[in-house]
């Protein structure tokens, strides 16, 4: 996943470590509270939701949106 610096004013984004689980639910979170979309792996994102600190309604909306997309492509 590329990391965006434009909502990561207060740290140095080249030396960020994403493979530190701590790290990336923190790079995910800022990344969806901002609204930066289009830079976060659907896939990281699925697998770490449920720790992400973030709204809670929006983490219930995004959990509803991957199961019905599971259950669709099951059929």
């Amino acid at each position: 996943m590329k990391i965006s610096s434009k909502y990561i004013w207060d740290y140095d984004t080249e030396k960020l470590d994403l493979t530190n689980r701590v790290v990336l639910r923190w790079y995910l979170s800022r990344m969806v509270n901002c609204g930066q979309w289009n830079n976060i792996d659907a896939r990281l994102l699925k697998e770490n939701i449920d720790e992400l600190d973030i709204n809670p309604t929006l983490k219930i909306m995004l959990n509803t949106y991957y199961a019905d997309k599971k259950s669709k492509n099951c059929s």
